[in-house]
Formats: structure tokens, sequence, C-alpha cells
């Protein structure tokens, strides 16, 4: 699987959905993925890992906190 664009139908903002595999391939199962946003289930898909949910257009505020250079 590539990378999945989509809006959630509750809170209209968008993410990106990414499948994580395992190192070695199990059976597949039925996975959800939730809307970082409002929790809504956005997704649902066979995987044999997980889905990685990000929302588009937010920046990541550890790189917010890091200070180059560190004290």
């Amino acid at each position: 699987m590539e990378k999945i664009s989509l809006e959630c139908k509750n809170c209209k903002s968008k993410s990106e959905i990414r499948e994580e595999k395992l190192v070695f391939s199990e059976k597949k199962v039925l996975e959800e993925a939730y809307c970082p946003e409002c929790e809504e289930k956005i997704y649902e898909g066979e995987t044999d890992g997980w889905f990685h949910v990000a929302e588009i257009g937010k920046k990541d505020l550890a790189d917010e906190e890091c200070t180059y250079p560190m004290p």
C-alpha cells in the first residue's frame, strides 16, 4: 500500500495514511485507522502490520522545541 490521502467526514481535517509492515509477514487482519483530530474512524483495511495516520498541514511540535546548537 502506498500513501492514502483523505478527508475526515466528521471534522473535515485532511490526513495521510501509510501502512507500516513488519520485517516478516504474518496473517493479514482487518485494522482500522482513526482521525488524529477527532478520533473518528476514517479507514479500514487488511494488513499484517499497522496504519500510521498523520494530519496533513500540521507541523510536528517536537521539531519546534529543539534548538540548535543544543546547550
